[in-house]
């Protein structure tokens, strides 16, 4: 398994909290192992080194790709899901929060991929089944996803914290980005 956790900067000097929840669904993945489980994490925006640094002290973590611009201060997703979609690729499973930048990013790169999405999983039962509310909430389902690669956005708070640090920093990873098509404007 290849896991590849997608966040953005929150805030100047730290991480976002909900990246140590997404931690914890990683380990969720990997409950059937004895293994300390390992991912990549991608962090997107504008001047995020100081981020990038931090999260490569994590022991969990196995590379750092930074997708960094200052054209990326306030992200449209609609300009980086095709470069993400093209390193998405790589993975068996990409998790990301389940707030306004995931639930806006990760359909676009299932749509791009043409692939499925899981939104809003609250628990992992094994690599291909996972737990979701439907109906409003109504009913807890279980659903398992027959796809090569599970685009998942992950309800943060139902899953525990982990956030050991390591002996030594992963390394960082510069992302490619081409500029020339970038538009903050939406297009109607």
């Amino acid at each position: 398994m290849r896991i590849l956790i997608i966040t953005n900067r929150a805030c100047a000097a730290t991480i976002h909290p909900g990246l140590l929840h997404l931690f914890g669904a990683v380990a969720d993945l990997f409950s059937s192992t004895t293994s300390l489980p390992k991912c990549d994490v991608l962090i997107v925006g504008n001047n995020i080194n100081v981020q990038a640094h931090k999260i490569a002290t994590y022991a969990m973590v196995n590379q750092v790709l930074e997708l960094s611009h200052e054209l990326l201060e306030n992200i449209l997703v609609e300009n980086i899901a095709p470069t993400l979609a093209g390193i998405v690729n790589d993975y068996t499973h990409v998790l990301v929060m389940a707030d306004s930048f995931g639930k806006n990013l990760l359909p676009r790169i299932a749509g791009i991929l043409t692939i499925g999405q899981i939104s809003e999983i609250v628990a992992i039962l094994s690599p291909s089944r996972f737990k979701k509310f439907i109906y409003a909430g109504n009913v807890l389902a279980e659903i398992e996803s027959l796809e090569a690669i599970k685009l998942l956005t992950v309800r943060t708070n139902n899953f525990k914290t982990v956030g050991d640090l390591g002996e030594s920093s992963a390394p960082i990873i510069q992302v490619p980005y081409d500029t020339s098509k970038i538009s903050n404007k939406i297009k109607f």
